[in-house]
Formats: C-alpha cells, structure tokens, sequence
C-alpha cells in the first residue's frame, strides 16, 4: 500500500523551531551524510531543506540557481541567512570563506611544499610546487627536442621591432 505524504508546507515548519532573526535555525529532521537538510517530496525526490525554506518563506526558485548559506551552516534553514546564485557564486563564496579542502592542502601529491602561486590564462590563481613545475617543465622540453620542435621563442626581426 502506497503511503501517502501530507503536504510539504504542513510538515515543513515542524522541522525545525524559529529562533532569534540573525541566528541559525537548525534543520531536526532527516539529514543528508553533507548535514544539509532533506524532506521527501511527494511525486518526486527528496529536497534540500534550504531550498524548501527558500520556497516556503520567499518563492520560487528559478531553474538552474542555487540556495547558498552567508552562513555555511549546511543544516540552516533560516531565510535571512540564505540568498540566490549559480554554481559560479557558490565556488567564489567558498573560495572567499577558504572553505576548499583544496586551500587547506599544503603540499603537492608527491609531498612537495606549495611555493609558487601563479594566474592561469583564464584569470585564476593556482598553486605549484617549484619541483614538480621544473619536472615538469624539464620533460615537455625534452618531448619537443624529440620531436625537432625548438623550445626558444623566435625573436622578432628587426623590422617587425621597429628598428
């Protein structure tokens, strides 16, 4: 016999308890391994329950944008904490918050220390380990001399420098 849901906006509020506006108002219900919020929705999957409290306290969520937390407290479900944005603002605002688990990595994977920070050519920051750029490096030169590629920028000629 299949079981049949009450609507989500009678069960939704009896999750979790309204406390003081600017603090968090913890999910009690059944949580994700993440810790963010889950509620099974009838007719579909389980749901975030902060995007359901996006829905329940504000409207609707238009398709492809996120519910983030200014908070970072994955089980909040408090409006005021919560606003709008693509994936892209999702990973700038963790980035900001150095809430990566990669900016937390000190060493490369072969246990070299991080010590060259560099601007990749789409704009971002990435970081290196000297040793492993120079082996790196080292062994593209080596595959071009292979191939009878010169590895040496050509120099401008003189009438292309102005001279």
């Amino acid at each position: 016999m299949k079981r049949i849901l009450t609507p989500w906006k009678d069960r939704f509020p009896k999750h979790f308890s309204i406390g003081v506006a600017d603090e968090c108002w913890n999910w009690a219900g059944a949580k994700a391994v993440n810790g963010y919020g889950r509620m099974k929705m009838p007719g579909r999957n389980a749901e975030y329950a902060h995007r359901l409290s996006w829905e329940f306290h504000i409207g609707k969520i238009p398709i492809g944008i996120w519910v983030l937390h200014h908070c970072d407290n994955p089980g909040c479900v408090n409006p005021s904490h919560l606003f709008l944005g693509t994936q892209t603002d999702n990973m700038r605002d963790m980035a900001k918050k150095n809430r990566s688990h990669h900016m937390q990595k000190t060493r490369c994977p072969h246990r070299h220390k991080y010590d060259i920070v560099r601007i990749t050519s789409n704009g971002r920051k990435r970081r290196d380990c000297s040793v492993c750029h120079l082996i790196a490096s080292r062994k593209y030169k080596a595959k071009l001399r292979r191939l009878g590629i010169s590895c040496l920028r050509p120099r401008p000629s003189p009438e292309l420098a102005g001279e």
